[in-house]
């Protein structure tokens, strides 16, 4: 019988197994298609883990009734998307520097297209996310007063 604190730990190293599969198929999906030039369609198993975990997660947090309230300090928040933000938009200035044939009108209209619509979605989320949170938060507080 294993009690509570070996059961977090273990929990604890698969969702650090989970993170870094996350990351290494992420990472893969741009060495292949920066320095290789693979399609998307050979990279498939790289993209579905990429889309299909957040997704996941999504999903079980809600199942399970948690909130996770990704602005919980709004300046380090901010500078993390920045980060990110600044992140794709070398990637992508990289990728347009090794292909020549792109038009740089058409590729700097995407990448903005891609930067807005990601944010967007991004905001909209987080912001539901905050409201469910409270809640959550007031639903549980009922619970625990009755």
């Amino acid at each position: 019988m294993k009690d509570e604190r070996v059961m977090q730990s273990t929990n604890k190293i698969w969702g650090e197994i989970g993170r870094l599969t996350y990351y290494l198929a992420a990472a893969s999906f741009v060495v292949k298609c920066l320095f290789f030039g693979f399609k998307l369609e050979d990279c498939i198993l790289e993209y579905v883990i990429m889309i299909g975990a957040p997704i996941y997660q999504f999903f079980r947090m809600h199942q399970l009734k948690l909130a996770y309230s990704m602005m919980t300090d709004k300046r380090r928040y901010w500078k993390r998307e920045a980060v990110v933000m600044l992140v794709v938009v070398v990637v992508y200035i990289a990728v347009m520097l090794t292909r020549s044939e792109l038009d740089v009108k058409e590729a700097l209209i995407s990448l903005v297209a891609f930067i807005v619509s990601f944010q967007a979605v991004r905001l909209l989320i987080v912001t539901r996310e905050e409201k469910r949170a409270k809640r959550l938060e007031k639903e549980f507080e009922e619970d625990s007063q009755d």
